[in-house]
């Protein structure tokens, strides 16, 4: 017998209103976890946060404090204790390479040596290792320092050179050396109708690539004089430094300086220089092999 169509759809809609709730109930808890979650990410965001400002200023107040300590440290009473200070000097413990510029102002005196702050001290450099960073000594300028070179060669090296930072010592062994305060920015000629400004030597003193003459590029090559003088193109031998053989200075080559406009023709033409000198090399070692293949089978045809 069929039940009652209003019975069946009172009951459906029963279960169906049940469903529907749940369903409510369910995304309702969904919801309000998710709200939950991302309230307790922000919250542990904005607790983070927090906590790196608050270290942040702790280690402000801790420099601040260090820095007004190291200030009001009074002066030490120990020679050694001025070798390494990172406050006060004396003029006793200054390296070969270094000066008091300027020369004060003087905070006191430890066992009659003048007490000055550790920021009068300068280093000093040859005028080579100075073009190393861009600067040239001015002119008419006299040396800050004369020091001595080192007579004593180790590993086929000057050790005085390198300490200063490059530079050939001059014929009666003494090396000139230079503050910051004697330099001047360095200004070199520019490159004219694709010729490449030289020096008194016809070369390019390349210590560093602040040291090219404007419009100019360094290329470091192998084989590449060849390939520039077919292309009829000027140049320059880019000297890089020095380097001690028998105890004499004999300059390093490394390279060639073009003008700029020139580099991309020259790289075209040196990698095809580059190809066909590699398959030469290719057919001279299989020429080579097929020379030792028939050595070997003739010996061994005549043994036989």
């Amino acid at each position: 017998i069929p039940l009652h169509p209003g019975k069946m759809n009172s009951r459906d809609t029963v279960k169906e209103g049940g469903k529907n709730h749940q369903t409510q109930s369910c995304n309702s808890g969904i919801n309000g976890f998710s709200n939950a979650g991302h309230a307790n990410v922000t919250k542990d965001r904005e607790e983070s946060s927090v906590s790196s400002s608050s270290i942040g200023c702790r280690t402000a107040l801790e420099d601040m404090e260090l820095a007004t300590r190291a200030l009001t440290e009074p002066l030490p009473t120990n020679q050694q204790a001025y070798r390494n200070h990172s406050l006060y000097v004396i003029e006793k413990w200054l390296t070969k390479y270094q000066i008091l510029h300027p020369k004060g102002p003087i905070l006191g005196f430890c066992s009659g040596h003048a007490v000055y702050p550790r920021s009068c001290v300068q280093t000093l450099h040859t005028r080579e290792r100075w073009l190393h960073e861009g600067l040239q000594v001015r002119e008419n300028e006299i040396p800050a320092k004369v020091v001595k070179s080192s007579s004593k060669n180790r590993r086929g090296q000057l050790i005085e050179v390198e300490d200063s930072g490059g530079g050939e010592p001059g014929s009666d062994g003494v090396i000139s050396l230079f503050g910051k305060w004697q330099t001047e920015p360095l200004c070199l000629p520019a490159a004219v109708n694709g010729i490449v400004p030289k020096n008194e030597r016809g070369q390019v003193d390349v210590w560093s690539e602040k040291c090219l003459p404007p419009g100019t590029v360094h290329l470091r090559l192998p084989r590449l004089v060849p390939v520039v003088k077919r292309l009829g193109i000027d140049f320059a031998p880019a000297m890089v430094g020095f380097e001690f053989r028998n105890g004499r200075s004999v300059p390093v080559y490394e390279g060639l300086v073009v003008c700029s406009e020139f580099s991309d023709a020259i790289l075209e033409a040196y990698a095809e220089e580059e190809q066909r000198r590699e398959k030469e090399e290719k057919k001279r070692d299989e020429r080579q092999a097929l020379s030792r293949w028939y050595q070997l089978l003739s010996s061994m045809s005549r043994q036989l």
